[in-house]
């Protein structure tokens, strides 16, 4: 994984959604995380390592959405759904 750091505009709602998706998937991409957005854990990671690593990507997600809107996603614990 990379630390460099990636600058994505929060998603208030009223945006393109479809821009904002699009450099949210890039910067998971850039950052090695684009993995958990794959339903299932791949056969050959170790268990401890897919969870960390859908933590760290659902972490992404919600920096990355307003105030306002990230409350209904604040428990969500699967990337592939969030």
């Amino acid at each position: 994984m990379s630390n460099a750091n990636f600058s994505v505009e929060l998603f208030d709602g009223s945006g393109h959604f479809g821009m904002w998706q699009g450099e949210v998937l890039d910067s998971l991409f850039q950052q090695g995380l684009d993995i958990a957005i794959e339903e299932e854990k791949p056969a050959d990671m170790v268990e401890k390592d897919w969870r960390t690593i859908n933590r760290m990507t659902c972490s992404t997600i919600r920096s990355c959405i307003s105030r306002e809107q990230k409350y209904a996603y604040k428990n969500e614990t699967s990337a592939s759904k969030l």
